[in-house]
């Protein structure tokens, strides 16, 4: 039975020393080595091997002097967050970690970021930003809201000032855990 071996180029060889005239080939072929740098340059650009630990949402190119959120698409939060100066990513060859990426309505010139994050309903969630300073004034209000809870709470109160739920002074005692 006659061996027969062929390089990437076209190059055939045929008998018993056909691979090792093949390799030998392989180590002038202009072609072959052109097509091994392309494949090896590839492999380096986006070999990531299967087991390593990766976040479904995650993506790169943030820009800095932003807050990034995926926003799930329940109720009016897509609203609410455009009332609050987000604003959506528009695609444009965003890397994210999965491939059910898919292209969403237009918004502006291209086509906005969005994911399904519920397979069972289809519940979208569309990536968005808003700017670091809107965000962290944001944030302060948030703890505002909650340290005027705490402060009603540590005076017997709750935040609807409900009588049925006294609680003497100085029987509560609030600690703040850092994350």
């Amino acid at each position: 039975m006659e061996n027969k071996a062929v390089c990437e180029c076209g190059a055939e060889f045929e008998g018993e020393n056909a691979e090792k005239q093949l390799r030998g080939h392989q180590m002038t072929c202009k072609k072959h080595a052109s097509i091994q740098k392309k494949k090896t340059e590839r492999r380096k650009e986006t070999r990531v091997p299967l087991s390593q630990f990766y976040r479904k949402l995650s993506f790169e190119d943030q820009e800095e002097g932003f807050e990034y959120r995926w926003i799930n698409d329940k109720g009016d939060r897509i609203r609410r967050a455009k009332q609050g100066s987000w604003e959506f990513i528009e695609d444009d060859g965003f890397q994210i970690g999965d491939e059910h990426i898919v292209n969403g309505p237009t918004e502006g010139k291209g086509t906005v970021v969005e994911k399904v994050v519920d397979q069972d309903t289809g519940m979208k969630a569309y990536l968005m930003r808003i700017p670091k300073e809107y965000y962290d004034e944001d944030q302060k209000a948030k703890q505002a809201q909650i340290d005027d809870t705490e402060k009603q709470l540590m005076r017997g109160h709750d935040e609807n000032d409900d009588p049925s739920r006294y609680i003497p002074e100085g029987a509560m005692k609030i600690e703040h855990e850092m994350i």
